[in-house]
């Protein structure tokens, strides 16, 4: 008979209540008694539709589902399970394994996703342990989100932006520096860390999960004296920096260029350096107050271009402390195994040859005990290699891994580089490869998954294995931190990029799977070459043109404010010389500032330059503001949108364009 559910104190405590989703009563059976066995208090339903009343009324700490249900997928009950308490633990069962299932379930907010072998019941009592402890033990750490406590975030901010809010609050005591990074990095997250240690506060910031700077009073302090004993700057023009901060809440940086004293190249070195000696140090420490304020931006600042996952390695790499490494890592007797979460797989991470040494001996499940008395190296570096490597979610508990590797553990080691990634792009290399991301976008909305990974339909698994391996790593997300100026939405598409490339390995790496496929390759691919769109899996020349067409500058009309300035932007334009074109529009705009064609001119030739596209939007929006009925405008805009992926923006320009002109071509044919 199952135990009813336990309070302490008022408190959720282990075990407690658990939904079961399953088509197959048998098995929902078997892993109903597994669960009573461990005094869960367990419920069975064998559809999403009957469960939603369970869901509605009750709290559920654990909701177990099998992947395909009669009227859902495992899909669909995250989104319900989730809206309903984002804190329900879900594990996902499969009777097919696969990294692109497997992806898509974590990327929906699933805990597990295991598939349906021998033994797998077993598991279940203790996923589900592992989740919820792991959760009591985070939020402990950092409580949701409570504006209650005003004194406590004046303490942090006093000029803290309004758009920003407490996200996550405690003490480092409960948690670590590496773990709530890795957390920030999972969800994503952009705003600011600010940590309150022996008086100070340390701010980290985050960019869509990445660290991007941080600074504390004493570290630009540190690097005003540095720059005196340098020579670069004076004594005089420090004391000036000072006051200009002290007088307008100017951070050094802004500072120190608002007075042309440095420029934002020659101090980006110096700023690097400093922002990295700032992050190693916070990972030494486990006292002092933290809160996570979310939105918060940083504007004009120099980001650092390293992934999370090397700087928590690096990080992890200089700590001093072996008995911090010894308390991170916790119970040796865990068995562990590489991930197959493809994003984590592939993240941007340099090891040293020593530490790929260690990973090289990875070759089966194995406890962290078992990994160290294999391993030929001081036992410091053998301890933070294998902290740094679960710290960064490269090895995880193998009670939690499907049976199906993504690659065999023999392999793992070809996942690391030896040879540090590029600091830094110049302005050229960023328009370029910004500009083969977009051409890559553009190249497999008319692919077939053979031209997705550029092989031959008689590839063999091991050809398809290779080019899946060097798409996914030049395309990973996190290896383009740097160029987030120079492209709106960078990061979004490049998930786009890796997703599909996904999808296609996922697909052609079963022979089932395979097979289905090419099958239905056989007709889609007669009825596009009967279009002229498509050939050979690929999209023809014809289409590429009409899209990516350069559409003409206004007329030019002579004898106007800035009319001798817009008539060499054309000449610039026409000749796909577009840079200097814009600065000769840029020219224009100043002398008639109320021109909206110049505007318009100037959005046209910025949209070609990857670094300035922010600029392109400005002029748009300004041409709108100086001619509000035109409709054309808007719906130039709305295609702006678009192609980044702004769908409100976009529908917002396109029904605005709509509501001018009922008749207009491009948002008539746009299909939202």
């Amino acid at each position: 008979m199952s135990k009813p559910f336990n309070e302490v104190d008022g408190k959720e405590s282990l075990p407690g209540k658990v939904l079961i989703l399953s088509a197959d009563e048998t098995s929902a059976i078997a892993c109903q008694e597994r669960l009573e066995q461990e005094h869960f208090y367990v419920k069975y339903k064998n559809n999403l539709r009957d469960a939603l009343e369970e869901v509605n009324g009750t709290i559920y700490q654990a909701v177990i589902t099998d992947f395909i249900l009669p009227d859902a997928d495992a899909l669909a009950v995250l989104d319900t399970v989730k809206e309903k308490s984002k804190d329900t633990i879900v594990i996902v069962i499969t009777d097919e394994t696969g990294e692109l299932l497997l992806l898509k379930a974590m990327n929906a907010g699933a805990s597990y996703c295991i598939p349906k072998v021998s033994g797998y019941r077993e598991q279940l009592p203790y996923l589900i342990k592992l989740s919820l402890e792991q959760q009591l033990a985070f939020k402990a750490a950092e409580s949701a989100v409570s504006l209650a406590s005003q004194s406590t975030t004046k303490k942090f901010s006093s000029q803290t932006s309004l758009s920003a809010f407490i996200e996550y609050k405690g003490q480092l005591s409960n948690t670590t520096m590496p773990r709530l990074m890795r957390a920030f990095y999972q969800q994503q997250l952009t705003g600011a860390l600010r940590v309150s240690k022996d008086g100070q506060i340390t701010s980290f910031y985050f960019v869509d999960g990445a660290i991007a700077f941080a600074r504390s009073p004493e570290s630009e302090t540190l690097l005003g004296e540095k720059l005196v004993n340098q020579r670069k700057i004076s004594q005089v023009d420090l004391d000036a920096i000072c006051k200009l901060m002290s007088d307008s809440g100017y951070n050094f940086t802004r500072a120190i260029t608002k007075l042309g004293l440095m420029s934002l190249e020659e101090l980006k070195p110096l700023l690097v350096n400093q922002v990295l000696k700032l992050v190693y140090s916070a990972f030494e420490w486990t006292e002092g107050d933290f809160i996570f304020e979310l939105g918060v931006k940083l504007e004009n600042e120099i980001l650092l271009s390293l992934s999370t996952a090397d700087v928590i390695f690096a990080s992890i790499r200089r700590l001093k402390s072996r008995s911090l490494l010894e308390k991170w890592l916790g119970d040796c007797e865990r068995v562990l195994i590489p991930t197959s979460d493809l994003l984590s797989l592939f993240q941007a991470l340099t090891l040293q040859p020593n530490e790929i040494s260690v990973i090289e001996k990875i070759d089966k499940p194995m406890s962290i005990n078992q990994l160290l008395t294999l391993i030929d190296l001081d036992p410091e570096t053998a301890l933070r290699t294998i902290c740094g490597l679960i710290e960064t979610g490269m090895l995880v508990p193998f009670e939690a891994k499907a049976e199906r590797l993504i690659v065999e553990v023999s392999k793992f080691a070809e996942f690391f580089e030896d040879i540090p990634l590029a600091s830094d792009f110049d302005a050229r290399s960023a328009a370029e490869f910004c500009y083969e991301v977009e051409s890559l976008l553009q190249k497999f909305r008319f692919c077939d998954h053979y031209a997705v990974l550029d092989v031959g339909r008689k590839s063999s698994k091991e050809q398809i294995t290779n080019a899946f391996r060097e798409v996914a790593k030049k395309f990973h997300p996190d290896r383009h931190s740097q160029l987030s100026s120079y492209h709106l939405n960078l990061k979004t598409d490049l998930k786009t990029i890796f997703e599909r490339v996904a999808e296609a390995y996922y697909t052609l790496t079963d022979d089932k799977r395979r097979s289905a496929y090419d099958l239905t390759l056989k007709s889609i691919s007669t009825i596009a070459k009967g279009t002229g769109h498509f050939v050979d899996g690929k999209a023809s020349a014809e289409l590429g043109q009409s899209h990516h067409g350069t559409k003409p500058l206004p007329p030019f009309i002579p004898g106007m404010p800035g009319s001798d300035e817009y008539e060499v932007a054309q000449d610039f334009y026409r000749k796909r010389d577009f840079d200097m074109a814009r600065k000769m529009l840029l020219e224009a705009v100043a002398e008639a500032p109320s021109n909206a064609e110049y505007q318009v001119a100037l959005a046209r030739s910025s949209l070609k330059l990857p670094e300035h596209i922010r600029q392109a939007e400005t002029a748009y929006l300004k041409a709108i503001e100086l001619a509000p009925r035109n409709s054309e405008y808007c719906a130039e805009l709305g295609l702006f949108y678009q192609r980044f992926s702004q769908t409100a923006q976009a529908r917002t320009m396109f029904k605005r364009a709509l509501e001018l002109d009922p008749n207009n071509p491009i948002a008539l044919r746009v299909n939202m």
